[in-house]
């Protein structure tokens, strides 16, 4: 009589026969070639012995686990993280409170005192949810009508607008900007904010070490799971699968306005003068300052560019298994501050996994976080479980293996997934930022106290499990 186990991997049996056929990249997909969730054994992914000896691509895998032994005995190549490098892995951004603001936007405010601090309170929330070293991660609300005046800080950065529509300036460019705008503000570059939604305006912003040690992204990446080509048909995204409401995701659009500070304090008088006497080293002088998501097509998974993705070069070794990724994942590159020498320091893009999908178990050498936009998902950091939802910030310090699974029929796996180069200018974050412009007192524009970050205005009218 068969045991409990022998059962298992007998079912198991049965769904590797069923996608023995390996598919080749110039025939085209159909429903044989994927699996009905309900014969598929989660334990079916992870590395055993026993899962490797029916994984008909170990001998791929394999090729990558002892690529990743090498690379990490070898001197001459990125080392692993120490302690002081590493911060939380898991960051749970709705049951946090709010940062003090002062904490966040970090002007003189002895300065300023307590009513300019008050004033911004009642219109501007922040929440640091990611404080590293290299990166720093905020989720920033402004209340509709409200003004964020201008600024500058030291280290570079971007807003990327996850909620309502606003004019934001960089310098003495403005444009108007809705959901999937993103904006990139050098070294002390003036930023400033003004919202147009009746709906208060939701902003994810990056802030960066600039200049970081570029081995981290030249090195390797290695898919060390298993059984990768067993996957749900469940998991297919339709052919016009996009993020956004397509209310919401329209491009962002430049204006004329033209910012002016008029009758300024004293104080405010001598950061402007502060301001026009920096010398301001531009880091990114070929980034552009808007960048709308809507107007970026998905990339063609079969053909990604090397010098866009650090996985590149490594996916392409998957053969016809990149065939089978490509209808149930998805990925657009929507931002990436590129360095004059060449790559980049700081690179985010959008990821679509299908409902109830497996990336299988991999790790790279560079640092990569994702941040939940929508799904239900068990996700995995070096054999330590987490169960994330929206607004979940997760982190993967060097070759920290990690990988993540679908849990709910419909719900597809939304991030935003990024990538940066560590050991950069860390100093530039012990710099105080400058105030440009008066804080207004702004009564009639206040976020309400049960303001919610989450969720987000996504596209819900789709149909996946299609071929």
């Amino acid at each position: 009589m068969l045991n409990t186990k022998s059962i298992a991997y007998l079912c198991l049996l049965i769904v590797f026969l069923s996608c023995k056929e390996q598919v080749s990249e110039d025939t085209p997909l159909s429903v044989k070639d994927f699996t009905s969730i309900d014969r598929i054994d989660p334990q079916i992914y992870f590395a055993t012995p026993e899962n490797t000896a029916i994984d008909p691509n170990n001998a791929l895998t394999d090729m990558f686990r002892k690529k990743k032994v090498a690379d990490m005995a070898n001197p001459d190549k990125p080392r692993p993280f120490d302690e002081k490098d590493i911060n939380q892995l898991e960051n749970i951004s709705y049951k946090q409170p709010w940062t003090p603001l002062n904490e966040v936007f970090k002007f003189d405010w002895a300065q300023l005192g307590e009513k300019a601090i008050t004033d911004l309170s009642k219109v501007v929330k922040t929440r640091l949810i990611f404080d590293n070293l290299d990166l720093k991660v905020v989720e920033l609300a402004i209340a509709k009508g409200a003004t964020l005046p201008l600024h500058a800080q030291a280290t570079p950065s971007v807003y990327h607008i996850l909620g309502g529509t606003a004019e934001v300036s960089s310098n003495e460019e403005i444009a108007k900007v809705t959901p999937g705008t993103s904006i990139t503000f050098d070294s002390y570059a003036k930023k400033g904010v003004r919202v147009t939604s009746e709906e208060p305006l939701k902003i994810l912003w990056f802030s960066w070490a600039p200049e970081g040690n570029k081995s981290y992204l030249e090195s390797g990446y290695y898919l060390t799971g298993s059984n990768l080509h067993v996957q749900p048909i469940q998991a297919v995204l339709p052919n016009d699968f996009t993020f956004w409401d397509a209310e919401v995701g329209k491009p962002f659009e430049v204006t004329d306005t033209k910012t002016t500070s008029t009758n300024l304090s004293p104080y405010l008088k001598e950061q402007n003068t502060a301001w026009n006497h920096l010398e301001k080293k531009p880091f990114y002088p070929n980034t552009p300052t808007f960048k709308s998501a809507g107007e970026i097509d998905w990339v063609d998974m079969m053909n990604l560019d090397p010098k866009a993705f650090f996985f590149a070069k490594d996916l392409k070794k998957l053969g016809s298994l990149t065939k089978m990724l490509s209808r149930m994942a998805k990925i657009k590159s929507v931002f990436r501050v590129k360095r004059p020498d060449t790559g980049y320091d700081l690179n985010y893009s959008y990821l679509a996994w299908g409902p109830q999908s497996k990336y299988t178990t991999h790790s790279h050498a560079i640092c990569e976080f994702y941040y939940m936009l929508e799904g239900d998902v068990e996700y995995i950091i070096n054999k330590n479980k987490f169960h994330a939802v929206p607004g979940n910030f997760y982190w993967h310090p060097p070759y920290y293996d990690h990988e993540m699974r679908g849990l709910k029929e419909g719900v597809p796996f939304l991030s935003i997934s990024g990538s940066w180069i560590p050991f950069g200018k860390r100093e530039l974050f012990d710099k105080p930022f400058l105030l440009l412009e008066d804080i207004p007192s702004q009564e009639e524009q206040q976020l309400p106290d049960d303001f919610k970050f989450h969720p987000f205005k996504l596209n819900k009218d789709l149909k996946y499990g299609v071929i």
